[in-house]
């Protein structure tokens, strides 16, 4: 598990929102896989300081990335949180202690009732498609997370290698949205090739915001559509959990609808009327992902 460049951005417009406090649950220690002059560029476009981090001394030995890449010199996401928010408590929950976790729950399988609305943030990179049963996790997460707390996760578009899982934009934001929270952003990043730079952690993207409607057209072609995705694509995700949300509710496909089922799509309308603006849009961006107007691209170079 990892956090990208273009997770890490949208952790620290989240915190520049509404600051991140209280108990931090990180799901999978994560290695911050992005470089120190990048974080440093990072942090102090979204007005954070570095200055913490720069005293730092004792590097990321604990995850696999980290041991694997330790010329690197990867912070420890540890550190990376607390130099983002100084009033958040730091957690790590695993299947087992092997990179250091202090709450063990295999997330496949049912959660603890210890866990039970715990925690005010929760983060996953890269977790989730890494699992068989995602239902149980997002489950266990939406069980986790106290009302007013936020999850902000990055997974898999589409395959990849060492890819599990992979999921559609709509499987989060039907999942949040039939369960009433309070808000939900659904962005997919895809990367942006660059030969001078070979790494799955660091790189810019096309970053687009997913909704649930799209105009439906009649010669829209397949092929034509998906002959373009040929680079690493991460669909990231803010969800924050509300008074009266569930857990427990599980949406129906958008073009299987009927009138029996919660047609958690109108919840966009609310949703669009959320303060939280984290970014933009003032580009007139003719790209979609899929040839479809599902995804709107916010920014050519994030």
């Amino acid at each position: 598990m990892g956090i990208t460049a273009p997770f890490l951005k949208l952790i620290v417009k989240e915190n520049n929102h509404k600051p991140l406090e209280g108990e931090l649950m990180v799901v999978g220690k994560q290695t911050i896989g992005v470089p120190q002059v990048e974080l440093k560029k990072i942090f102090t476009t979204h007005d954070l300081s570095f200055d913490n981090l720069s005293k730092i001394k004792n590097f990321d030995n604990q995850t696999l990335h980290g041991k694997r890449y330790k010329r690197e010199k990867f912070f420890f996401d540890h550190d990376v949180f607390k130099n983002i928010s100084p009033n958040l408590k730091y957690n790590s929950l695993d299947r087992s202690k092997y990179e250091g976790a202090n709450f063990i729950q295999d997330m496949n399988h049912p959660l603890n009732k210890k866990l039970n609305n715990k925690f005010d943030v929760i983060v996953d990179g890269g977790c989730m498609d890494n699992l068989f049963n995602p239902i149980n996790f997002i489950t266990n997460v939406s069980k986790m997370l106290k009302p007013g707390g936020r999850f902000m996760c990055a997974n898999h578009f589409f395959q990849a290698p060492g890819a599990f899982l992979t999921f559609n934009p709509e499987w989060y934001y039907g999942f949040f949205a039939v369960n009433n929270y309070k808000d939900v952003k659904v962005f997919v990043a895809l990367a942006k090739k660059n030969s001078k730079n070979k790494s799955r952690y660091n790189y810019k993207s096309e970053l687009y915001e997913y909704k649930p409607y799209f105009n439906r057209n009649k010669n829209y072609d397949y092929f034509d559509a998906v002959k373009n995705m040929n680079t690493i694509a991460n669909v990231l995700v803010v969800a924050e959990k509300g008074l009266n949300s569930t857990n427990d509710k599980y949406p129906c496909q958008l073009q299987y609808m009927d009138k029996k089922e919660i047609d958690w799509a109108k919840k966009y309308f609310h949703y669009k009327k959320s303060n939280r603006k984290l970014f933009n849009n003032k580009n007139n961006y003719n790209k979609k992902i899929f040839n479809s107007d599902h995804y709107t691209l916010l920014d050519n170079s994030y």
